[in-house]
């Protein structure tokens, strides 16, 4: 069995949020994608998602489709959630780093992210987070989805995970993820200027409190390192039930 994190400590308490949530992972398959189908798969859920939330119109985009530069840049990992082997969210990501800054939220809040980079911190930039039609069996989906950013920002050593986000959509991240307000701006999309907040949250405060709080969030280095060192890794199983288990036995021992 592959060890977990050294920061995640006992004790593990699984509650009924995390059981639902755990209960959800136990359909999910995650990828970081390369394919070109693939990646055409998360473009059009992406573009049907943000047509949803009134963030572009049913023109936007090139044919239903919606990509940009930055999902060819250097960094960018594309990652897919599926539910009994059907795409469900998707999310991207970019390690971002003093040496490679290029990501989507500096050129909206490059001061800040600037500022991070010259003191040289690390970060996983979190962008396009987009899901299909989710019904009432699936709600929970969003939290799994970001959990993959949360793998990412333990794997690559991060200080921080960020999130450019509407302002109406802050308390989320900052009520489950720890994350705290760094800067506040606007952006326009579909002729309409929205009110957005950059977000950072803490990799050491996620993962010392994650066993007791947020135990989904837990993973096994096996995980991270299928989704992040490989390319175009083959389709892997959240470990969280696994981690949750390998910690139990420690703090029983």
């Amino acid at each position: 069995m592959q060890e977990t994190d050294t920061l995640f400590r006992p004790p593990v308490q699984v509650g009924p949020f995390d059981e639902s949530i755990l209960s959800l992972m136990d359909t999910v398959t995650c990828a970081r994608l390369a394919d070109p189908a693939e990646l055409e798969a998360v473009y059009r859920m992406r573009h049907a998602a943000y047509v949803r939330s009134g963030m572009i119109d049913v023109h936007g985009g090139s044919g239903g489709s919606w990509s940009d530069p930055y999902d060819r840049s250097p960094g960018c990992m594309n990652m897919a959630v599926y539910v009994d082997g059907d795409l469900a969210g998707a999310i991207r990501l970019h390690h971002v780093t003093p040496s490679n800054p290029d990501c989507p939220s500096i050129g909206h809040m490059g001061d800040a992210i600037s500022g991070w980079l010259d003191s040289g911190l690390t970060l996983v930039d979190c962008s396009r987070f987009a899901h299909g039609s989710v019904d009432r069996r699936h709600r929970l989906l969003p939290y799994v989805t970001l959990r993959i950013a949360a793998l990412a920002t333990l794997h690559f050593r991060a200080d921080y995970s960020i999130n450019l986000v509407q302002q109406r959509h802050a308390a989320f991240y900052e009520r489950h993820f720890h994350a705290e307000r760094a800067a506040v701006g606007h952006t326009h999309f579909n002729g309409a200027e929205f009110p957005v907040v950059l977000l950072r949250s803490s990799l050491r405060l996620l993962a010392s409190t994650a066993p007791s709080t947020r135990s989904y969030l837990l993973s096994t280095r096996r995980e991270r390192e299928a989704l992040f060192d490989d390319p175009a890794c083959p389709r892997v199983r959240p470990s969280a039930r696994e981690a949750i288990s390998a910690l139990s036995r420690q703090e029983a021992a």
